[in-house]
């Protein structure tokens, strides 16, 4: 489509639409003069990335007295190649808490984001928490360019187990049974 500079946006350019989520463009251009000649085609302009869409908020499921499994992250139609996410923990529900909050990658808790694939999140879990303890979660996607979303909401709140019964005993008198 040929248009005068003024018409592309001039200095500021134009907003194009159409276009996928999280997915690398390249432009190249050229000229047409008023005799209907045209320059050659410009070199390939820097490659970019569209933003990608922020995760809905995670679900995570008790698996132990100090785990979690992480069922989903909800990728919000990000696609797979190109997003990473980053999990942490939320004491407000809106941010991240202070401290060591952020899920590494081994599902430990450490003190800075860590970025990778959904896959590795829904395998490793969520580990070295307090038993029958409540958290929430938050995470955040990142484009093929490292730019960030913003923070999912956050996850509902979820125990981990209570401390499991190691053992127990009962009595049986002829017509009451005592657990103690």
């Amino acid at each position: 489509v040929y248009q005068t500079y003024s018409n592309w946006g001039g200095a500021s350019g134009t907003v194009l639409s159409g276009l996928s989520v999280n997915t690398v463009y390249r432009f190249m251009a050229k000229a047409r003069n008023g005799d209907s000649v045209d320059s050659s085609l410009s070199g390939a302009s820097t490659s970019l990335y569209t933003l990608a869409n922020a995760p809905t908020s995670p679900t995570v499921v008790a698996a132990s007295p100090t785990s979690f499994t992480l069922s989903s992250i909800h990728i919000n139609g990000n696609p797979g190649a190109t997003t990473t996410y980053s999990l942490c923990k939320t004491d407000n529900g809106s941010t991240c808490a202070s401290g060591s909050s952020y899920v590494q990658g081994d599902g430990t808790l450490g003190a800075s984001r860590v970025w990778q694939s959904e896959s590795p999140w829904l395998s490793n879990g969520i580990t070295g928490l307090t038993l029958n303890t409540a958290y929430r979660f938050l995470s955040r996607a990142r484009n093929g360019d490292s730019v960030e979303t913003a923070d999912s909401s956050t996850s509902s709140s979820t125990y981990t187990w209570a401390s499991p019964v190691t053992g127990f005993s009962a009595t049986n008198t002829t017509d009451v049974t005592t657990l103690q």
